[in-house]
Parts: structure tokens; sequence; C-alpha cells
């Protein structure tokens, strides 16, 4: 019996210090946790004075915008997406890349005859410039790349789409297949392919290459030439020649 009441103690006395512990580690762990926060809030502060001091600079200067939000994702916050509140009204974020958005559309639509919705992101940037002209704030590669992926929230095709050592921006709801992109980081270096050149460097058979490039011709991404000196067709891709 002495034994039975010993026993019945000491898993009692466990349990307890079982439950104290679990009790002082949900203590600690808030604890941790209102610091964190106490820690981001003093810090949202400093930013926000930092934003109303620099705002022209981070109006006005792309790398140092792309610093700026590089900082800000350390805590979580993107004042580069928001299109309400503090940011917005301190930066005026919002409208810049709104109006950004809408010539990166304007662009895209009227060189989609000639490039079928592809165009390598250097050419956009560097059409983006030239329509903007001086009066308007610098713009930078990581500018467009912002916008575009702001507009991708609409579902209308606007995409950024990686390429071998290329970036380029797609504006047509289709969807490139891993065939599709086989073949236009060939053309990168030249700016075309062939037949030929396509089975010989992916090693593929006469019928895929017939179906991917009528794909590709198909949507207005590819051109066919059939004048070349040496008779063979080629298929250019107008998208991927930079400006």
């Amino acid at each position: 019996m002495r034994r039975g009441r010993v026993g019945v103690a000491a898993v009692s006395q466990k349990r307890a210090r079982e439950e104290l512990m679990k009790q002082q580690g949900t203590e600690i762990a808030q604890l941790q946790v209102q610091q964190v926060q106490e820690q981001i809030k003093n810090f949202t502060e400093h930013l926000e004075k930092f934003a109303i001091k620099y705002k022209d600079n981070i109006n006005s200067d792309p790398e140092f915008r792309k610093q700026f939000s590089d900082m800000c994702k350390t805590i979580g916050v993107d004042p580069l997406k928001s299109s309400k509140g503090f940011w917005a009204d301190v930066l005026g974020v919002g409208d810049f890349y709104y109006e950004l958005g809408i010539q990166i559309v304007e662009i895209c639509m009227k060189t989609r005859e000639l490039n079928g919705g592809l165009i390598e992101m250097e050419s956009l940037v560097s059409m983006l410039r030239e329509k903007r002209g001086d009066h308007a704030g610098k713009i930078s590669r990581f500018d467009v790349e912002r916008s575009v992926q702001k507009l991708s929230i609409f579902g209308n095709g606007y995409t950024l789409v990686k390429i071998g050592e290329s970036l380029l921006v797609q504006s047509m709801p289709m969807e490139l297949s891993p065939d599709h992109t086989t073949i236009i980081g060939l053309a990168n270096k030249l700016g075309y392919v062939t037949a030929p050149m396509i089975e010989a460097q992916l090693g593929w058979t006469p019928s895929r290459v017939n179906l991917v490039t009528h794909q590709l011709l198909k949507e207005g991404i590819a051109w066919l030439d059939n004048g070349a000196e040496d008779g063979i067709t080629q298929f250019w891709f107008p998208g991927i020649v930079q400006a």
C-alpha cells in the first residue's frame, strides 16, 4: 500500500512539474512575441520617418527606391504594393505604379502584332523611358518588374518569363510550355532558329519540331522567313531582339 501511495505521488509530482514547465514555456513564448512586435513597431516608426525625410529620393532615384523596398521587406512591409494608407499618401507610389502599368499595357498592345505578346525586358524598359520622356521620374528594370507583377493579378496574361539569361514580359493568355521556352531560349543568340538547328542541338524529331514551331507561328510569337540564302526556313522571334 505504501509503495502504491509513493507511486501515485511521484506521478502527480511529475505531472505538476510538466504543467509548470508548459506554463512557463507559454509565458516565455508570449514574452518573445511581444518583444518582436515591439521591435517591428519601432522599426516601422523609424521607417516612416525615413520615408518622409527621403521622399524625393525614393520617388526620383530607381536604385534608392529598390534599396528602400528591400529594407522594408525585412519587416514584411511592402510600400510599393500598397495603394492605400500611409505609404501611398506619403510616397505616392500607388499613382506611380498605376501610371507605369498603364504605359506597359499600351506598349505591349502596340507591339503585340510584331512580337506576339512576348517582349524582352530591356527592350520594354527602353521603350518606356522613351515614352515617358525626361519630364517623368526615372524608372529601372526593378520598377517595371514590380508593375508587371501587379498587372498579373488581373489574370489578363501579363507575367514575367525567364528564358535562359533573358527575362521577358508575356502579355497574352497563352501558357508557354517547356518546349516553347526551350526553342525561344535556343533563338536567344541569333534571334532565330531553323528546323535542322533544333533537331541537331535538341535531338528532337521533325514532327515535334513542326508541332512546336507551328504553335509559335500561330500565336504570332515567331515569324517565318523563307528568304535565307541557304534556302533553309528560319523562325524569327522579334520579342527577344533587344531595342
